[in-house]
């Protein structure tokens, strides 16, 4: 079975959400926690994949999509349901300057929205590549931080990426247009 938008009023949804609130996230050494609006609350965010936006790159995209548009990166958890489990999934999400947020970044699931919880402590670092694992759960006793290569955890863990040769050279270009704009 396939991961699901999960079903908010689910009482083991809201087990996970604080779950999640409770956990140990930080962010990677040297970062500091953002200050975004919504801090751990669980919103309802329209996905509208755009141009170039490439599945499983959400960072990038919404990087992308915020140095040609304006507004901000928010950082935190995608949530997502599956047979009484679920996954906490890092992700990034864009807010327009009007307050809108917007998810730029194709799903596997093909929902026209996802469920989304900002969170403050967990940003993704482009400079060095750094970001959460993931977090899967089926109760506060059944759970584990996940890498994408599967790669499992009892504690919060935070992991460099290794790049593609072609991500290399896009990240280089998102990496250069920030600095432009200090």
């Amino acid at each position: 079975m396939k991961w699901t938008v999960p079903n908010i009023q689910n009482a083991g949804f809201t087990q996970f959400c604080d779950f999640i609130r409770k956990s140990a996230v930080r962010p990677a050494a040297g970062l500091s926690p953002s200050t975004h609006q919504n801090h751990l609350e669980v919103i309802h965010v329209p996905v509208i994949p755009q141009p170039g936006a490439m599945l499983g790159s959400c960072w990038f995209n919404c990087l992308e999509h915020m140095l040609a548009n304006g507004g901000e990166v928010v950082y935190g958890w995608a949530l997502w349901h599956r047979e009484g489990a679920y996954l906490g999934q890092h992700h990034a999400v864009w807010r327009g300057g009007q307050g809108q947020l917007l998810d730029p970044t194709p799903n596997v699931v093909g929902d026209k929205h996802i469920i989304f919880m900002p969170d403050n402590r967990a940003p993704f670092d482009i400079e060095k590549l750094r970001s959460p694992f993931s977090v899967s759960w089926s109760s506060d006793s059944q759970w584990a931080w996940v890498a994408a290569d599967g790669t499992q955890v009892r504690e919060f863990y935070i992991a460099a990426m290794e790049p593609t040769p072609a991500q290399r050279a896009r990240i280089e270009r998102i990496r250069q247009e920030l600095k432009l704009r200090k």
